[in-house]
């Protein structure tokens, strides 16, 4: 497939999530390479496997405006639920933040639970029903759809593998105190990364167009 990457996914949990010795210093640089489309890829490649149609509408999002709230991208999801835009805004936080935390190393489940709920209440604020956040808060600004008649969904994507009971979700939806929205969809790319590994997956191919052209662009530098 043309503008594709193939991934190997233990090698991204030893990167983001165990933080390997080698690892350390290199995670801005990696992000910049990877950044957005490691985000984008992995949610579509989600959806896809759950057998919905996922496409990158856009990677402009914004409210219409010069100026104000930008996100990452726009989404388009359609299943036997409907279609829905999401507008999207991608964290790739991980260990290597501050304020970033080692995955449990034997990823025994009884540790993972309460690292997902670890997870989660280092973003959420259950009581006040929002992202902790300002960075990651903007998500719930209405953006301003391309088109009349979208069905118009907030969607988040963390690193992190997180969720509020300690489930072993990728994608799941909450509650939210927020006067455009009623609910926030939460994705997070370590637990769907685990989940495929958990079925034997140990590649994936991937839609990572801005990402090979960094990476074409690097080879073509640094090659005699």
């Amino acid at each position: 497939m043309p503008d594709t990457l193939n991934l190997n996914l233990k090698a991204l949990l030893d990167f983001y999530d165990d933080r390997v010795p080698e690892s350390v210093g290199h995670a801005s640089a990696i992000n910049a390479v990877l950044g957005e489309d490691l985000a984008i890829g992995l949610v579509t490649d989600y959806f896809r496997r759950q057998g919905s149609e996922a496409r990158l509408v856009s990677r402009t999002c914004t409210q219409g405006t010069q100026k104000g709230v930008r996100l990452d991208a726009w989404l388009e999801i359609a299943s036997t639920e409907g279609v829905f835009h999401y507008q999207t805004e991608i964290k790739n936080w991980s260990a290597h933040a501050i304020g970033g935390r080692v995955a449990p190393k034997d990823q025994s489940e009884t540790e993972m639970q309460a690292y997902r709920i670890n997870r989660w209440l280092n973003q959420f604020d259950p009581k006040l029903r929002t992202l902790k956040q300002e960075k990651a808060q903007k998500v719930l600004t209405p953006m301003k759809p391309e088109e009349g008649g979208w069905v118009v969904r907030p969607l988040i994507i963390f690193w992190d593998s997180m969720h509020p009971t300690g489930e072993n979700i990728s994608l799941f939806d909450v509650e939210i105190s927020n006067s455009k929205f009623d609910r926030l969809w939460v994705f997070s790319m370590s637990s769907y990364v685990r989940n495929l590994m958990e079925r034997g997956i140990s590649t994936v191919e991937l839609e990572m167009i801005e990402s090979k052209i960094r990476m074409s662009w690097v080879n073509r530098i640094v090659h005699p």
